[in-house]
């Protein structure tokens, strides 16, 4: 990815230094052209609706941008991001998860909740949809990433 998110002839950008992206066979996946294609995007948009189907990888590398986000700089400390799940809680559990697995190879943990991590300054927080009052009135959100949202309830969208 272009602007130092992933560059192959540098070992040592975020996706080598964390693993790049694993598949269901154990092998390692690449930046695939429509996931480089969602990053341009991102960075070039203020709101990025992306209609998709299951199985394509885009929950890992929205994951994966947020971290890039937040330790790319500073521009982000002391702000949130906020994740929207679909009305699971296991979900929102899974995600943030998925954000600490990401350090686990370096021996990096998170003395944090299950729904949150912090970065670099930066507070992560995964709210499942049914359960959005606790995030009303958040002061500093730098993101939003919404995550199975067309399986939110019918109130909540």
């Amino acid at each position: 990815m272009k602007d130092g998110y992933c560059n192959e002839n540098n070992p040592r950008c975020m996706q080598h230094l964390i693993g790049l992206p694993k598949n269901k066979s154990g092998g390692f996946n690449p930046l695939f052209d429509y996931q480089q294609k969602l990053f341009d995007t991102l960075q070039s948009k203020k709101m990025v609706f992306c209609l998709k189907a299951t199985g394509l990888g885009i929950t890992e590398i929205m994951i994966r941008y947020i971290t890039w986000l937040c330790l790319k700089d500073n521009s982000l400390a002391n702000s949130e991001i906020v994740i929207i799940t679909g009305p699971r809680l296991e979900l929102s559990i899974s995600i943030i998860g998925r954000i600490k697995k990401l350090f686990y190879d370096l021996a990096i943990t998170f003395d944090t909740k299950l729904t949150t991590v912090i970065l670099n300054d930066v507070l992560i927080r995964a709210y499942p949809s049914n359960h959005l009052d606790d995030a009303r009135g958040i002061p500093n959100v730098s993101m939003i990433l919404c995550d199975e949202s067309a399986f939110f309830a019918q109130g909540s969208r």
